[in-house]
């Protein structure tokens, strides 16, 4: 006496444009008794319905909700590996947030670098108000308005790592990078800063230790150079000197006689001990220059052969 009914079942047609093929179809049938007035049954009404297009819509929504589970699952793991990356990073990260720049999400290596300080969901200006009367105040600004990613190397950037205390010299490589939301619009700031103050202050030690050793040796240099010159000078003069000592000696050595005393020379005895020694041990062939004339070792005389002797 109750309808009985048949949710699905599929029974595929003939494909009108296609002989010998099918369509699929799946069904709901609904099979209700009809009862005269003497309750006797007098027909069954077979009442069917197509429903493919409700069970294919079904299973395409079921698929894709499917997918839905699936990407979301790895989206999830990306988050999470990202945190992670995030967080172990060498170099120091954080996530700001909007015009104002909140930090929302930094890592372990950032707040390292100011471990007395609140910075988690507080304004970058706020958590760090020794930055705003800084060049980073304008160039964080600026990538932000253009989506323009900046990079600054060794930057000095005065900061206190502890509230209430003095800004200390730190030395940064950092870079902004602007952040994109899901339409492709900015909405935040991007950080990776790294301290390289001990870097920058060991190669200035060790440019300032290159310049003084430059100095020193161009000043060697010209020392040497002074006392080269001065060498050559003195060894000149010393050459002058000789030159004029083996002129005077020659002079001495020609100004006497043959062995025998020259007439006239009453002062002969006057003369120095060693000159008259050279005097009288003359050898031959000597030049004399009281007569100006060349003699053989035998006494004779090469005529037509005068010399200067000075």
């Amino acid at each position: 006496r109750k309808p009985d009914k048949i949710e699905v079942i599929q029974y595929d047609i003939k494909d009108p444009a296609r002989a010998g093929e099918f369509l699929e179809r799946f069904w709901s049938v609904t099979n209700t008794p009809i009862y005269n007035s003497q309750d006797e049954l007098v027909c069954i009404l077979h009442e069917t319905k197509n429903i493919s297009d409700t069970l294919k819509t079904k299973a395409q929504l079921q698929e894709s909700r499917a997918k839905e589970q699936v990407a979301l699952a790895q989206a999830e793991q990306q988050r999470l590996r990202m945190e992670r990356l995030f967080d172990q990073a060498p170099a120091a990260c954080a996530m700001l947030e909007g015009p104002t720049f909140i930090y929302r999400v930094i890592n372990t290596s950032y707040q390292q670098l100011f471990p007395g300080r609140e910075m988690l969901n507080l304004p970058l200006f706020e958590a760090l108000p020794e930055l705003r009367h800084q060049p980073v105040y304008d160039i964080i600004h600026e990538v932000y308005r253009t989506g323009e990613t900046f990079e600054g190397k060794e930057v000095l950037i005065p900061v206190a790592r502890y509230a209430g205390q003095p800004a200390e010299d730190i030395y940064w490589n950092f870079i902004y990078q602007a952040h994109l939301g899901a339409e492709g619009n900015i909405n935040g700031i991007l950080i990776f800063a790294l301290d390289v103050t001990d870097f920058v202050t060991a190669r200035q030690q060790v440019e300032s230790s290159a310049a003084s050793l430059h100095t020193m040796n161009l000043g060697l240099e010209e020392l040497i150079k002074r006392r080269t010159n001065e060498l050559a000078q003195a060894q000149a003069e010393l050459e002058v000197g000789e030159e004029d000592v083996r002129g005077v000696a020659t002079v001495l050595d020609f100004s006497v006689d043959d062995d025998e005393e020259t007439p006239g020379d009453e002062h002969d005895d006057l003369r120095p001990a060693p000159l008259r020694h050279r005097h009288r041990g003359r050898r031959p062939g000597r030049h004399h220059r009281g007569s100006g004339r060349r003699v053989r070792a035998g006494g004779e005389e090469e005529p037509g052969q005068r010399d200067l002797l000075l």
